[in-house]
């Protein structure tokens, strides 16, 4: 409704507030700055928070000490969303009924050399440096790979020299062995190879 205009600050009669020149609050909007807020104190806000702007990208700035983002509603969780194509999408979720695990939308994309690194003194390392890719246990202890599902196996696969993928090694949780499961495929042992042991599907050699 109709109001008073005074220095960019206009105060209308449905208790609305627009600040800055040629600002209007017309929607379900309260108040509508049209400029930069600096808030010295606390901002306590009863419902969303929206910024507009179409001309540069909005931003969150903080210039000293530590910028906190605090959830305070009990196993409720901080949710990070992005528009894809005019559909919004859920990207992060931060789960505060699991100890405020990580929980995420889509794809984890990293670049080269730069590491998904675990444990309190970053003693286990995953990375790709532009040509291999590699798994690192930088402290101490050993590196267990465990299948836990019952009769179930651990494969181990990788090109068969025309493109495809083929098992070589397979840990068997059935019958509770070591198999190479394809025919030809050799176990060659000595620095030269020189020993080899194979099954052509008839025999054994």
């Amino acid at each position: 409704g109709g109001g008073s205009t005074q220095d960019g600050i206009g105060v209308y009669n449905d208790m609305k507030v627009g600040i800055g020149t040629g600002t209007t609050a017309i929607g379900d909007e309260k108040l509508l700055v049209n400029g930069n807020v600096g808030v010295t104190g606390s901002l306590f806000v009863s419902s969303s928070i929206t910024t507009e702007n179409s001309i540069i990208t909005s931003e969150i700035l903080n210039n000293s000490g530590t910028l906190k983002v605090s959830q305070s509603v009990s196993d409720a969780d901080i949710e990070i969303s992005v528009n894809d194509g005019g559909t919004t999408k859920r990207a992060l979720t931060i789960d505060g009924s699991d100890a405020g695990s990580f929980i995420l939308g889509n794809n984890l994309r990293m670049g080269d050399n730069q590491k998904i690194r675990l444990g309190t003194s970053n003693d286990f390392n995953l990375y790709h440096d532009g040509s291999n890719s590699y798994i690192h246990n930088d402290g101490t202890g050993d590196i267990i790979i465990e299948n836990l599902n019952d009769d179930k196996d651990i494969v181990l696969k990788t090109d068969d020299g025309s493109g495809g993928r083929t098992a070589y090694l397979t840990l068997d949780g059935s019958t509770s062995r070591v198999t190479i499961p394809s025919d030809s495929i050799k176990l060659a042992i000595g620095a030269g190879a020189d020993l080899k042991a194979y099954h052509d599907g008839t025999n054994s050699y």
